[in-house]
């Protein structure tokens, strides 16, 4: 079939049904098709995942239109391009439609990929670089080409069998839109605290957590190659803790037991603004809106607070203690949804990428994470601020050497480092922000992480749950290296005591530590966490 001219002709396949029944079919099979490659579309926006907690804009009625605009045009499409199809007796457009036909199956195998069989991305890659995967692929793109009518032909009845799945995407939506059905959401965030007049007797504490630094990789066994010069600079300047662990193993119980200040046993999403929290040898449950936090504490000292995040919906957690709040959700948890028609129809098609476009949403979200902190960072109005910042976390999207973003695939080890690069480009900013504003006199830098790189298996075979911890006072000179074993919980107190005015120096730092030493890390193992 390869070799196939365009001036080739075939015969028509004899058509027995009236024309509308062909139609019909034709229209059956383009409305599932462009179900299925809307699958991450859809599936996204129409079921309540994880409750809606880890979702910021709700599916409202321009999402929804969106949907339906877009599987009405993709439907239309299909089935134009099927009535070519049918109309032509020209081998080569007819090979062209087939290999667009099988070609756009890419999409909802991708879907079920990521979705269902939960295969990473970097799995597929190394499979495809290796002399097995390249010659299997050869020899399934031959046959493709060579056996393309019946590939064609068995992947349409396979389509087809799908169109009731069509169906009831279209019948959900409309009762979404009509009100009949009701997903789990908040359509709005409560009202952040006043912001207070600015209180220049307080000490200003910018807290830093670079989401799964690793101390032994980014410190003690750091690769060649890997440049952190901002962090490097810290060290020597300040408290630098080589034995400080984190409460939890992962963000979802890291984060609430850091801003709690309380090691926490599960966590448990209850709803879209709900997170159940079990302390420590409690078997109650509570809920984390009603705790008292750091900031709440820090606001009954007089301070203002702030906090630029991602993950957790900060705003709809702790915005009474908060004067100002930006957060972003995970990439994977909201990559199909906006605000008016416009975009929501880029953004569900844009999900056909599946990965690539995650990849860009993560670029923005540290892009604008990035921006948030450094201009937080040199404003004068506030106290304690907390910028929760994405990376090192994966996936990898910096190439250090050019000093830009990619959305395309970079390997995991080097993925995470490069990240890591980005991490210190983004303390640089920061602190230039701070002295640009003439705040460094006055203000604290506490850094760390809410958990260690728990894929450095992959990179060397070992895996170190040990996080960085640098305290750097105003006017901090000589550094000291604190190798008493802490948890990071005491960062909670940490803050408040700076806010207060006990502590000045390094020296006040490590003594104050000293007496909270732990004897063994956390048993991350036995920590629960659950979105059911």
């Amino acid at each position: 079939m390869s070799a196939d001219r365009p001036e080739q002709a075939e015969e028509a396949v004899p058509e027995d049904d009236p024309l509308w029944k062909q139609r019909l079919k034709d229209a059956v099979l383009g409305l599932s098709l462009a179900n299925l490659v809307l699958a991450n579309a859809w599936f996204e926006i129409l079921y309540d995942k994880d409750r809606g907690y880890f979702n910021e804009v709700p599916v409202k009625t321009p999402t929804l239109l969106a949907l339906m605009v877009n599987l009405a045009w993709l439907t239309g499409v299909a089935w134009l391009v099927m009535r070519v199809w049918r109309s032509t007796r020209n081998r080569a457009v007819r090979f062209a439609i087939h290999l667009l036909f099988l070609a756009a199956l890419i999409f909802p195998v991708d879907f079920l990929r990521t979705n269902l069989l939960k295969i990473p991305d970097y799995q597929v890659v190394v499979f495809l670089k290796h002399p097995t995967g390249v010659a299997l692929t050869a020899i399934l793109l031959l046959l493709v080409i060579w056996q393309h009518r019946r590939v064609a032909r068995f992947a349409a009845v396979v389509v087809v069998l799908f169109a009731p799945l069509a169906l009831l995407t279209v019948a959900h939506t409309v009762l979404l839109l009509v009100g009949v059905l009701h997903l789990n959401q908040d359509d709005a965030d409560p009202p952040l605290a006043a912001l207070r007049p600015a209180r220049p007797d307080l000490p200003r504490v910018i807290w830093i957590i670079f989401d799964e630094t690793d101390y032994r990789l980014a410190f003690e066994q750091r690769p060649a190659g890997v440049a952190l010069p901002n962090f490097d600079q810290l060290r020597r300047e300040s408290l630098f803790a080589t034995n400080a662990y984190s409460p939890g193993g992962a963000t979802l119980i890291s984060m609430p037991a850091l801003i709690s200040g309380q090691q926490l046993d599960s966590v448990k999403v209850a709803g879209p603004s709900e997170l159940l929290i079990e302390p420590e040898k409690s078997k109650q449950k509570l809920d984390w809106r009603r705790l008292p936090s750091v900031f709440s504490l820090a606001r009954d000292a007089g301070a203002n607070t702030a906090l630029v995040g991602w993950y957790h919906p900060y705003s709809r957690i702790l915005a009474g203690s908060l004067s100002y709040c930006v957060w972003f959700p995970y990439m994977t948890s909201e990559h199909a949804r906006a605000g008016t028609v416009g975009p929501a129809l880029a953004r569900e098609l844009s999900a056909m990428l599946g990965t690539i476009q995650r990849r860009q949403l993560y670029v923005d979200l540290c892009r604008r994470g990035e921006r948030e902190a450094t201009a937080l960072a040199g404003n004068a109005d506030y106290n304690l601020m907390l910028f929760h910042l994405a990376p090192p976390h994966k996936p990898g999207i910096y190439l250090p050497a050019d000093h830009r973003f990619t959305a395309f695939g970079v390997p995991k080890s080097m993925g995470y480092f490069n990240n890591l690069m980005l991490a210190d480009r983004m303390l640089g900013a920061i602190r230039q922000s701070v002295v640009h504003a003439g705040l460094q006199d006055k203000t604290w830098l506490v850094i760390s992480s809410d958990h260690w790189w728990r894929e450095s298996a992959v990179y060397d075979g070992r895996v170190d749950c040990r996080v960085p911890f640098i305290v750097h006072p105003p006017r901090s000179g000589q550094g000291l290296e604190f190798g008493t074993m802490i948890n990071t919980i005491v960062t909670h107190d940490l803050l408040l005591a700076i806010l207060r005015g006990e502590l000045h120096t390094v020296a006040d730092t490590a003594r104050w530590l000293e007496p909270r030493r732990i004897a063994r890390p956390p048993n991350y193992r036995q920590q629960k966490e659950s979105t059911d």
